[in-house]
């Protein structure tokens, strides 16, 4: 082959391999937006397009955007797929709540906040990863959480570098392992809760309708109000030996097993350690 050819091949190979990888992004026009941070980015105000699958430019009107603003996303119920350019630091309040269609989102290690129900009622997202970065996140299941009513949610993923957060098998703890944060509603069977964890927070398995079973370790100390509440398949848990009632502390919440379909046996022996905590709101 001569000297011609081989040029010409190269460039034909590296024309055609370029496309490939060239990241293609939404046009512009799909985004309202508003200018801030003293005018040197953009925070996506709103998604006025209609694609199913959807990725971020990271700037628009030449300018980077660093922000999904409030509500940007919300309700776009044909919405599938996004993805968010690195650059973009904060998912504001409700930004994708209520897309019900959304199955997947792409979150860049620059973003180091989520507001408030930023993905609320996303009802059939199954998966998310939590980048590096992010310091806080309201994982409620009421009172509009990031992944309240996200039903069909089964896992959580933390980067392993995130300085506040780990998870293990989809569920969320602090990144010591003391306290057991939040378990995805979507979550099936059987749960085992690590030995060492000491505090199983409030409405952490909250409607957790499809776990069967709860292995609570030794470590434990407290369990707080509706941890688990309205897991309405919830039949076999064990409580440690050692935790019992204190003076002037709750050891186990109000109504932390209110609406729970426990064995006949186990909802006896919690009545009688801890009262009756099947009840709504210990009324």
């Amino acid at each position: 082959m001569n000297l011609e050819k081989k040029v010409l091949l190269i460039v034909f190979i590296v024309t055609s391999i370029i496309p490939i990888y060239a990241q293609q992004y939404d046009n512009e026009k799909d985004f309202q937006v508003k200018v801030i941070g003293g005018g040197k980015g953009v925070e996506i105000a709103k998604y006025i397009g209609k694609k199913k699958e959807v990725s971020i430019p990271p700037s628009i009107q030449n300018k980077p955007v660093t922000s999904i603003g409030e509500k940007a996303f919300s309700d776009c119920t044909g919405l599938a797929n996004v993805t968010i350019p690195d650059g973009v630091t904060s998912i504001e309040y409700g930004a994708f709540s209520n897309c019900t269609s959304l199955a997947s989102v792409t979150i860049p290690n620059s973003v180091t906040s989520i507001g408030e129900g930023a993905f609320y009622g996303c009802t059939i997202l199954t998966s998310v990863t939590i980048p590096t970065n992010i310091k806080y996140i309201n994982f409620s299941k009421i009172n509009f959480g990031v992944f309240a009513n996200c039903n069909k949610l089964t896992e959580i993923i933390i980067n392993k570098n995130n300085p506040s957060y780990t998870s293990i098998n989809g569920i969320v703890y602090d990144k010591n392992k003391n306290y057991l944060l939040f378990c995805p509603i979507g979550i099936t069977g059987k749960i085992i809760i690590p030995e060492g964890v000491q505090y199983i927070e409030y409405y952490s398995f909250y409607g957790c309708n499809n776990i069967t079973e709860v292995v609570i370790p030794e470590s434990i100390k407290k369990i707080g109000p509706w941890a688990f509440g309205n897991c309405i398949n919830l039949v076999d848990i064990n409580i440690p030996s050692h935790l019992k009632p204190i003076v002037d502390d709750v050891v186990v919440g109000y109504s932390a097993f209110c609406n729970t379909n426990l064995n006949p046996k186990i909802r006896e022996e919690i009545l009688k350690r801890f009262g009756d905590v099947f009840v709504a709101d210990g009324k």
